[in-house]
């Protein structure tokens, strides 16, 4: 489970996902204000960084990209939609319960 904020208006949104990376892919859910969305994309490392992108898609709605670089606790970066975005964090608070 991740959890963070994305930046809209002057604002910090609250936004939870759960997240798979394998294989340089990643995957996942989560939700926000807005609903539930899907994550779709790929992390590599490059230039000594970890770099993640990935789309993130509201049920029957928009998408939204993602990219950012991954220091190893944080993931930071910007989303944009349409040439709109701005700041996105999330960090890792462990596995959800069973």
């Amino acid at each position: 489970m991740w959890a963070g904020h994305y930046r809209q208006h002057e604002r910090n949104h609250p936004q939870q996902m759960r997240l798979e990376f394998a294989d340089g892919l990643m995957r996942g859910s989560g939700d926000d204000q807005l609903g539930t969305f899907t994550i779709d994309g790929e992390f590599r490392v490059a230039e000594g960084q970890v770099r993640v992108g990935w789309i993130k898609t509201y049920r029957g709605a928009h998408s939204i990209l993602y990219l950012g670089t991954f220091d190893g606790v944080r993931i930071e970066g910007r989303w944009d939609i349409d040439g709109y975005g701005d700041q996105f964090a999330l960090e890792y608070v462990g596995n959800e319960p069973n």
